[in-house]
């Protein structure tokens, strides 16, 4: 894969991009667990993994100009592979990733992360409790918690699909192991819906869970 040098952008420069590019993707690909501390508002969490690829391509609509957030020394390797999908679209990376936001002490967004037991133990008695299970189908068809219902991720991105979501929805969101979990609830949090919880460990360890 030819390499690709992406501009590194100071913060003038990525904010003028935010204010001027209505369509403009902030790219998070932090490890999930830093990014579930702190992250720009409105930041899609991909995290960077042999599935950057493959979960790239299923959630970012390739007409969008993109910038990406990454850990130091990650930007090139990041920025290369996601040109490989969306060529010229992906405009640069913040210098200094979120180091740089966190020096002006603007505001973060966060994920809230529950064990499985407090999934558990509010099934019974939470009745706007919505679990949304974005594995693949064939996953999901293979073994799944029974309240659970399915929503890959591309479909997760239909705005219909999202619609569905109620504000008085507590929506608890799985996947094989919580990873694409986080990605589920960055896209959420990204079109307004905050009421979203992802569960550590994943459906793995909601099945054991249940099975002791």
């Amino acid at each position: 894969m030819q390499t690709f040098s992406p501009p590194a952008l100071d913060m003038d420069a990525f904010l003028q991009l935010r204010q001027q590019a209505e369509d403009l993707l902030i790219i998070d690909t932090r490890p999930a667990e830093a990014f579930i501390q702190g992250f720009i508002p409105g930041s899609i969490f991909t995290g960077l993994s042999e599935q950057l690829e493959s979960i790239a391509q299923a959630i970012l609509p390739k007409q969008n100009n993109m910038v990406v957030i990454a850990t130091t020394g990650k930007e090139e390797e990041i920025c290369t592979r996601l040109s490989g999908l969306f060529g010229p679209k992906i405009l640069g990376y913040l210098s200094g990733g979120i180091d740089t936001w966190n020096a002006h002490n603007w505001a973060r967004d966060l994920i809230i992360e529950v064990e499985p037991d407090e999934l558990m133990m509010d099934i019974p008695f939470d009745e706007h409790l919505l679990v949304l299970d974005v594995r693949e189908e064939a996953a999901f068809d293979a073994d799944h918690l029974e309240q659970a219902e399915s929503l890959p991720l591309d479909r997760l991105i239909d705005p219909a699909n999202m619609g569905m979501i109620e504000d008085q929805h507590n929506v608890y969101l799985l996947s094989q192991t919580g990873f694409r979990a986080i990605v589920a609830a960055s896209l959420l949090k990204k079109e307004g819906i905050h009421n979203v919880r992802t569960v550590a460990g994943g459906w793995e360890a909601v099945r054991h869970q249940i099975r002791n």
